[in-house]
């Protein structure tokens, strides 16, 4: 089978202001947000270069919710133009009252967003359980869906971190807990993911075994928009690195393809696949620090080359 690069979701960093300073978060925080016509530019060009793909809006940041007027108005623009969405990524954390809340939400709904919302629960954001499961029951009463959250916690296997997957289980567990309490109906997904390390740490290396190669397909595929207006290819860990930007938010869809059949680095990982380059470097004796289990860290390897 032929890999390449066929974008079909972009997913907006809409600001880069968050209310926490996560341990492991490497977004550079400097109180920036995305441009809203030039959001709606992207999508639209987007749309009328490959009108046969589905195309799906995602929203992260920072913290989303920050810059509700971008949620609001491109959810609208989405709904205008008959646009799925994936997800808003938030920590749930990020409201002072409940009557904020409430009014956010309402805004966000009224705007026709029917996507999901990730949220990012473990000891890694810290904040009170009770306050995700605060936000949970207005999302579910709002929507009406008790299925439209999702948790994403994030684990570290350092034998030495206060951030384990049984401490992690321990905080779902509270939280389910607490919805019960509030007698919230609500059907939440929980996915676990291991803690990705930057390549320059020694812990990045540490693994058994090397990952099962995957041509990026959970990451890739994606105009991955900073809220500087920069644009990746892919929403891994490593996509900040200056050898995977491909354009701006500025340019049409036709140029950021062309710039990704350019780039050496989505080459690799859209086409070669990183594990056929692995083993091509070990025949030319290139020694690597050891294995990882990440495609992102060995793709930040690869960029800082």
């Amino acid at each position: 089978m032929k890999h390449k690069f066929c974008p079909d979701e972009i997913i907006f960093s809409v600001t880069n202001k968050c209310n926490l300073k996560c341990p492991h978060c490497y977004v550079e925080q400097k109180n920036l947000s995305l441009d809203i016509e030039k959001a709606k530019f992207l999508i639209k060009n987007s749309l009328n270069a490959k009108p046969e793909t589905e195309w799906r809006i995602g929203f992260t940041g920072g913290e989303p919710f920050l810059n509700l007027d971008f949620l609001c108005q491109i959810s609208k623009f989405c709904v205008e133009n008959n646009i799925m969405f994936d997800r808003i990524m938030t920590n749930a954390l990020w409201w002072e009252t409940e009557d904020d809340l409430q009014t956010s939400l309402t805004r966000l709904y009224e705007s026709g967003y029917d996507g999901k919302i990730g949220i990012s629960l473990d000891s890694f954001h810290g904040g009170d359980f009770r306050k995700t499961a605060k936000f949970i029951f207005y999302v579910t009463k709002i929507w009406q869906n008790p299925m439209m959250c999702e948790i994403q916690a994030t684990y570290s296997t350092i034998k030495t971190s206060l951030h384990t997957l049984k401490k992690q289980k321990n905080i779902i567990k509270l939280l389910l807990l607490e919805l019960e309490r509030l007698e919230c109906d609500a059907q939440v997904r929980v996915d676990f993911n291991k803690q990705v390390f930057s390549s320059d740490s020694p812990l990045a290396w540490k693994d058994k075994k090397w990952f099962r190669e995957d041509f990026c397909v959970p990451t890739g595929n994606i105009f991955y928009v900073h809220t500087n207006g920069s644009i990746a290819p892919c929403c891994g860990y490593s996509n900040e690195n200056e050898k995977l930007i491909i354009g701006t938010v500025d340019d049409d869809y036709e140029t950021l393809l062309n710039n990704v059949q350019k780039n050496r680095i989505a080459k690799i990982c859209f086409e070669t696949g990183l594990e056929n380059w692995r083993k091509t470097e070990s025949k030319c004796k290139r020694k690597l620090p050891g294995k990882t289990s990440s495609p992102c860290t060995l793709c930040d390897f690869v960029c800082r080359l």
